[in-house]
């Protein structure tokens, strides 16, 4: 994950804005779709938050992470006024060079060219980072409840692609310790 977000050049509008969307869907575990559709007035800078419209539009409030907040911050206040441009400021808060909202696609294809750039030879969605925020999450100790709120998940039962991963390493601990040997 380290790699992939250092990959962008934020010396560039674009560059700014695509760090911005990286560490935005890391810390938060938002869907490809649910990032489409945040808008400016969606962030929250004071309590560090930012507001998510999820499956069948539930509203939930999810944490923003230090770094994201940073890049956030910087993508709205400077990246993003020059991307509009002299254009009708959109309500929607990620911007493509012609200062429309951005597509699918196009974040689809940014996060594949870093991770070529990168030279990961895993493959990478805009799931991942959302696989990767919620096993990280887990094996540093978050409660499953509390993930599956920050997910916006109906039912732990969502969880249990993360949760097995979190027994398997379990199973290999209790083997490394030979607990009653």
């Amino acid at each position: 994950m380290e790699q992939l977000l250092s990959m962008p050049d934020t010396t560039t509008v674009f560059g700014v804005r695509d760090r911005a969307i990286l560490e935005v869907m890391y810390t938060t575990g938002v869907r490809r779709g649910e990032l489409l559709s945040m808008r400016t007035q969606d962030v929250n800078f004071e309590r560090g938050r930012i507001r998510v419209f999820g499956k069948g539009r539930k509203e939930r409030m999810v944490p923003l992470g230090k770094h994201a907040r940073r890049w956030l911050k910087e993508y709205i206040n400077d990246a993003r006024q020059k991307l509009i441009a002299n254009k009708e400021d959109l309500a929607e808060l990620w911007l493509t060079k012609d200062g429309r909202a951005i597509s699918g696609t196009r974040v689809d294809q940014m996060i594949r060219a870093y991770v070529q750039e990168a030279g990961i030879l895993k493959s990478i969605s805009a799931h991942s980072l959302r696989r990767a925020c919620a096993t990280h999450m887990l094996m540093n100790g978050a409660h499953p409840v509390q993930l599956q709120m920050l997910l916006g998940h109906a039912s732990l039962k969502s969880l249990s692609q993360y949760l097995q991963i979190r027994i398997t390493d379990m199973i290999k601990t209790h083997k490394k310790t030979r607990p009653g040997q």
